[in-house]
C-alpha cells in the first residue's frame, strides 16, 4: 500500500509539473523490459520508464497482448511466475493520442543436464568439461578443467550465458585412485643408434593405449622418458625411463712383430675393456701385414674393431744345404757369403745379411757378426748348422730374421734344379708362345752347364738359369744342369732332372661359313676348342673383343681364338654368319622336342626326322658333348654336367637346328 501511494504521489507531482509545462514541450518516454524474461514459481520482471526530454512521464496504464502474462496495470510489473510462455506487447496508454509500446519474450526456465563424467582417476589425463549441456544451453565452468592431482570431492558450476533463461548447477567430481597399472616388459637400457620398431600399444596385462613419443629414439646418448597412457578410465599412467648409452669401443691396440723368432702372441676373444667376440682371419699370419677384425658379439653395446697387425722383420728364404768340396790337402774354406743372394732376396742395401755360429749371437740385435768363412778339413763328412740374421738397418730399431743354415761337405756337388713353368706352349706353326726359365738355386762361385737329354746346351757359364725357347717335337724333354766349383774342377755334380712338356695351342676350328637365324647371337657359333674368345677384328685386342651376347649381322666375318692354360692361340679363327633367308623346310630342322628343360640328369631327343649328331657347348663356344646317331629318338646322360646354360646342337643329313638348354 505504501508503494502505491508513493508512485501515487509522484505521479500526481509529475502532472502538475506536466501541466506547468505542457504549454512548453509534449511528453517523450520509452518503456522496456528485460527480454527475455524467465518463469518460475515467485519470479517478477519489472518496467523501466525512460523519460527523454525532461517533461515528466504522466500517468497511464499498462496492458499487454496476446492473453498469457499477468501484468499489474499500474506498475507494469509482470508476474512471470504465474504467466505462460510466449512472446507478448505491453503498452503504457497515458490518453488516446499518446503511448508507448514495447515487446516481451517469455521462456520457462531450463535446468541444464550433463552425462555422467563417471569415476575419474588420478593423475589421468584433464578433462575439459563440455560448453554445451546435452539440452543445448551454452554456457562456463568454474573451475574450467578438471583437476586430476588431488583426490576427493570438487564442485564445479555451470552458469549458463544470458539469453537462455538456463538455470546454473552444481557437479561434484570425485577424483578416485586408479584401479588398474599397465605393466610392460621392454628394455630400459639401448645402445646408440640401435633400430628399434614403435613402442607396444597394448600391455602385457591387457590394457590398450598410446606412448609419447610413440617411438624410443635411439640417435642421442642420456636418459628420456615415455609416458603410456591407456584408453579407459581409473588406468594408472605408465613412465618408462630409458637409456641410451655409447658404445663402447673394444680397446685392443695394434699390433707391431719386429723379428721372426718374436712369439706371435693370440687374438684374444675378449678385450681388455670387456667386450667378447670373434676374430678373422682367426689367427695371425707372421709372413704379411694385414688387418684383423673384430666382430662383437650381440648383446653388448659395444662397436666393432679393426687393428693392424705390422710384420717389421725382413723376409728371409731358409737356404738348402750350402755344400762344397774338399780339397786335395783335406781342407777348404766355406765362402759364407756367396749365400747371401739366396737368403736376402731384397736389392736392399740396407738390408744386411750376418752369420753366427749360435741362434742367441745372432737374436743379439746389435751384434756383430762372428763369421764370413769358416774352414773345414776333409778328413770325415763334414755337416754344421750355423745362424743367418737378415737384419733391417732402414730404421733406428733395426730389425731381425734369424734362419739357420746347414753347412755340408761331400766330394761331390748336389745342386737344386728348378723351373717356373711345366710346359712350353707353340702355336700351329712350330712358333714357342710361352718359354721356360730352367734355373739352379746353388750358390757360389762355379760353372754351370745345361743339358738336354745327354746333349750339353753350350759351354760353361757362371750364369745359373737356362732359356728354354725353341721347339723340338712334341715328346717331353729332359733337362738338367752340371755344377763345377771354380777353384776346384774336380769337384762336380749334376742336378735333379726337370722334365718339360710341349703344348701346341692352335687357333679354335669350325665351319668358316655358318648360318643363323635372326635374333641369334654369337653363343650360336659353333667352334672346336677351349675358352673361345671372339673379336671384331684380326687383330685379338681389347678394342675388339666381343661379349658371347653380341647379336649376329649378316655377312659379318667374327674371329675365334682359344686359349689353355691361360696361353691364348696367336692364330684365330674366322667365321662368316649368313642370315638364313632359304626355306626353313631346308636348313632348319622342325618338330624336333627336348624334355626335360631345365635337365636334371637324362635328356630325351625327339624328332620327326633321323638325327645324325649331337652336340652341346657351353656359353664360351667350347664343345662338351658330340655323339653320332641315326634314330628318331635318344636319351642322353648329362648328369656329370655342372649346372648352367648351355647349347643344343641336332644335325640331320641337310639340316639342323640349335636351341638351348638349361642344366639345374
Amino acid at each position: 500500500m505504501k508503494v502505491k501511494l508513493y508512485i501515487f504521489t509522484i505521479l500526481i507531482a509529475n502532472m502538475m509539473f506536466a501541466n506547468i509545462n505542457s504549454a512548453i514541450l509534449p511528453p517523450d518516454f520509452s518503456i522496456s523490459y528485460n527480454s527475455p524474461g524467465c518463469i518460475f514459481a515467485g519470479s517478477t520482471i519489472p518496467v523501466t520508464l525512460t523519460d527523454n526530454n525532461g517533461t515528466g512521464i504522466p500517468i497511464g496504464l499498462f496492458s499487454a497482448t496476446p492473453a498469457g502474462i499477468i501484468i499489474d496495470q499500474d506498475t507494469g510489473e509482470v508476474n512471470a511466475g504465474a504467466s505462460l510462455p510466449g512472446n507478448y506487447i505491453i503498452k503504457y496508454t497515458i490518453n488516446a493520442t499518446t503511448s508507448r509500446s514495447t515487446t516481451l519474450r517469455l521462456l520457462n526456465r531450463i535446468i541444464p543436464t550433463f552425462n555422467s563424467l563417471g569415476n575419474i582417476c588420478q593423475n589421468s589425463v584433464a578433462l575439459i568439461l563440455p560448453t554445451f549441456s546435452t539440452n543445448l544451453v551454452s554456457g562456463t565452468w568454474f573451475p574450467a578443467v578438471i583437476n586430476t592431482t588431488a583426490l576427493g570431492t570438487i564442485n564445479y558450476v555451470f552458469t549458463p550465458n544470458s539469453g537462455q533463461c538456463g538455470q546454473a548447477i552444481n557437479i561434484d567430481v570425485t577424483i578416485s585412485i586408479p584401479t588398474t597399472t599397465p605393466t610392460f616388459n621392454i628394455s630400459s637400457s639401448f645402445c646408440k643408434n640401435t633400430l628399434l620398431g614403435s613402442l607396444p600399444t597394448t600391455s602385457t596385462n591387457g590394457v590398450s593405449g598410446t606412448w609419447s613419443p610413440s617411438t624410443i629414439n635411439t640417435a642421442t646418448v642420456g636418459q628420456s622418458t615415455y609416458v603410456f597412457t591407456g584408453t579407459g578410465q581409473c588406468i594408472a599412467p605408465y613412465s618408462l625411463v630409458v637409456t641410451i648409452n655409447e658404445p663402447t669401443i673394444p680397446n685392443f691396440a695394434d699390433i707391431e712383430i719386429s723379428n721372426n723368432y718374436q712369439t706371435i702372441p693370440a687374438l684374444n676373444s675378449i678385450s681388455p675393456n670387456g667386450i667378447s667376440g670373434a676374430w678373422s682371419p682367426t689367427t695371425i699370419n707372421a709372413t704379411q701385414s694385414g688387418t684383423y677384425a673384430f666382430t662383437a658379439n650381440s648383446g653388448q653395446c659395444a662397436t666393432n674393431r679393426t687393428i693392424t697387425v705390422s710384420i717389421l722383420y725382413p723376409q728371409a728364404n731358409v737356404p738348402p744345404v750350402l755344400q762344397t768340396c774338399g780339397n786335395s790337402n783335406g781342407f777348404g774354406v766355406f765362402q759364407l757369403m756367396d749365400n747371401n743372394p739366396f737368403i736376402n732376396p731384397s736389392t736392399n742395401s740396407l738390408i744386411v745379411v750376418d752369420y753366427y755360429a749360435t741362434i742367441a749371437d745372432a737374436q743379439s740385435i746389435f751384434n756383430p757378426p762372428s763369421l764370413s768363412t769358416l774352414t773345414f778339413t776333409n778328413t770325415i763328412a763334414f755337416n754344421q748348422t750355423i745362424y743367418a740374421r737378415v737384419q733391417d738397418r732402414t730404421t733406428a730399431n733395426y730389425r731381425n730374421s734369424v734362419v739357420a743354415v746347414l753347412l755340408k761337405v761331400n766330394a761331390t756337388l748336389q745342386p737344386i734344379a728348378t723351373t717356373n713353368y711345366n710346359n712350353i706352349y707353340v702355336d700351329d706353326f712350330d712358333n714357342v708362345i710361352q718359354t721356360v726359365t730352367l734355373s739352379t738355386i746353388f750358390q757360389g762361385n762355379n760353372f754351370y752347364l745345361w743339358y738336354e737329354g745327354a746333349v750339353p746346351m753350350g759351354g760353361n757359364s757362371t750364369t745359373t738359369s737356362y732359356l728354354v725357347n725353341a721347339y723340338s717335337g712334341m715328346a717331353p724333354r729332359i733337362f738338367k744342369v752340371n755344377v763345377r766349383k771354380q777353384l776346384n774342377l774336380s769337384c762336380e755334380g749334376f742336378s735333379n732332372t726337370l722334365t718339360i712338356g710341349t703344348i701346341r695351342v692352335v687357333a679354335p676350328t669350325g665351319n668358316a661359313t655358318q648360318y643363323y637365324n635372326a635374333g641369334q647371337t654369337l653363343a650360336n657359333l659353333v667352334v672346336s676348342g677351349s675358352n673361345i674368345r671372339w673379336y671384331s677384328s684380326q687383330t685379338d685386342s681389347l678394342a675388339s673383343l666381343l661379349p658371347i651376347s653380341t647379336l649376329l649381322a649378316n655377312g659379318t666375318t667374327y674371329y675365334a681364338s682359344q686359349t689353355i692354360d691361360g696361353v691364348q692361340s696367336p692364330n684365330i679363327f674366322g667365321v662368316t654368319a649368313v642370315l638364313n633367308t632359304l626355306s626353313n623346310d631346308f636348313f632348319q630342322l622342325n618338330y624336333v622336342r627336348f624334355s626335360p628343360n631345365p635337365v636334371v640328369d637324362f635328356l630325351h631327343v625327339q624328332s620327326e626326322e633321323s638325327i645324325k649328331n649331337i652336340s652341346i657347348f657351353n656359353m664360351l663356344g667350347q664343345k662338351i658333348y658330340d655323339q653320332k646317331f641315326n634314330n628318331l629318338e635318344m636319351k642322353i646322360d648329362l648328369s656329370n654336367l655342372v649346372s648352367g646354360n648351355y647349347f643344343v646342337k641336332v644335325e640331320a643329313i641337310d639340316k639342323q637346328m640349335i636351341s638351348k638348354l638349361v642344366k639345374n
